[in-house]
């Protein structure tokens, strides 16, 4: 088997036939590969597509869960896959209709731990907004990797299964957001040769519904539990196997979440709640890494002063 295709899936009936008839009509397509499609305890129209679509095509397989999360459902996933490659989409996206084709001869040769390539993100009226891609093909490694990338994304890459099941990498059950952060952080340490691809495979829909973008006070809580909890993770994992560019990209991560509570509506109660957890498990203070952006170490300068933090967090909710 090729490729094995994981899709955890939970009240999806508005995208999720697109996204999988997509993938089985590729143009021609010579790989052997598998969908394997987790309903998470979807109670909309979800698994009466999937099960429909799973009568039509046989290299199809269903799993169905009560509702335990994205983390679980890509766990149950990657437990069950076969493929000698592993594509993470997720359920409102779709990819492109030559993606194997274009994949095909990379996929087959097994030289490479990942498979690295370019996508477009669509807005809420599914107009491209912005295209993220590389000008040439390059032979790279996951270290470079995280070195260069804002943002580390699942859907833009194929992950070798052998890799994956070697270092019995898997989701961090519980979580629901930036769970694919602490993955592909783990993942990239380990990858010693990837290839990056100049083309766009891959549709992101950003949806205003996302647990990413809901800014109810349940979601907003939940999203800072679940970044504690993979900041923590990965701490310990930097204990173990310690790198600098693990270090500096948690360290950025951290960054980014107190950005967040100042930015969001968070309160000055679930700053201190937060900071102080951060400082009672070693989190912070933040360790200034040489080279980086001028902005990144005011931004680490300013965290790590608690005092100033707080005033300047208390000023900055008022003047709002």
């Amino acid at each position: 088997m090729n490729l094995s295709i994981i899709i955890p899936v939970y009240n999806a009936e508005k995208y999720i036939e697109k996204c999988i008839t997509i993938i089985m009509n590729q143009d021609q397509n010579n790989l052997d590969y598998e969908v394997i499609i987790i309903n998470d305890g979807s109670f909309d129209n979800s698994l009466a597509i999937i099960k429909k679509l799973g009568e039509k095509y046989s290299n199809i397989k269903i799993f169905s869960q009560e509702n335990k999360g994205v983390s679980v459902a890509r766990n149950v996933g990657i437990k069950n896959a076969t493929g000698n490659y592993i594509w993470f989409i997720d359920a409102d996206d779709f990819i492109e209709q030559n993606s194997f084709q274009l994949l095909e001869k990379f996929i087959v040769s097994l030289n490479f731990d990942f498979i690295h390539f370019g996508y477009n993100k669509l807005d809420k009226e599914n107009v491209i907004c912005n295209t993220i891609t590389l000008n040439k093909e390059t032979i790279t490694n996951g270290v470079q990797i995280l070195e260069k990338q804002e943002a580390l994304y699942l859907w833009n890459n194929l992950f070798k299964k052998q890799l994956i099941s070697k270092n019995n990498f898997s989701f961090l059950e519980g979580t629901i957001n930036i769970e694919d952060f602490e993955f592909s952080v783990k993942f990239f340490n380990k990858a010693r040769k990837g290839i990056i691809i100049p083309i766009v495979l891959y549709n992101y829909y950003e949806n205003d519904q996302s647990t990413s973008r809901n800014k109810s006070r349940k979601n907003l809580i939940k999203l800072a539990e679940d970044s504690f909890t993979v900041h923590l993770s990965l701490q310990n994992y930097i204990k173990k196997k310690p790198k600098i560019i693990t270090e500096m990209i948690v360290n950025k991560s951290i960054a980014g979440f107190f950005y967040s509570l100042l930015v969001q509506p968070y309160n000055f109660s679930d700053l201190k709640k937060y900071y102080k957890r951060y400082e009672e498990n070693s989190l912070l203070p933040l360790k200034t890494i040489k080279n980086e952006k001028f902005s990144l170490i005011c931004m680490f300068k300013l965290i790590n002063n608690k005092k100033l933090f707080y005033l300047f967090f208390k000023l900055y909710k008022i003047l709002k």
